[in-house]
């Protein structure tokens, strides 16, 4: 087949070089393009890790200010309660 091209053995050999040079270098390229995507998601994963961690531990507190609220608001429900007991007890009285 190389006689076929019309070349010799060694300028086959050198054009057979200069092609994997050339493929070793797009491979390099695509490889190093991929390493900077891959380093880009890991740096937006870790955001959105960081932004989920806040997000989770402000959904807690609030989740625990609601407690208090309600709790608070039922204590209030049974002081009125009684305190209509005591005003019921004086009217009758």
């Amino acid at each position: 087949m190389v006689v076929a091209l019309g070349l010799y053995a060694d300028e086959a050999y050198l054009l057979a070089g200069w092609k994997s040079t050339v493929l070793t270098r797009m491979y390099e390229g695509k490889l190093k393009g991929l390493e900077e995507d891959l380093e880009k998601k890991n740096k937006m994963l870790a955001d959105v890790k960081v932004l989920l961690r806040e997000a989770a531990e402000r959904e807690q507190s609030l989740l625990r200010d609601q407690q208090q609220l309600q709790h608070k608001v039922k204590q209030e429900a049974v002081q009125r309660h009684r305190g209509c007991d005591v005003i019921h007890d004086v009217i009758r009285g």
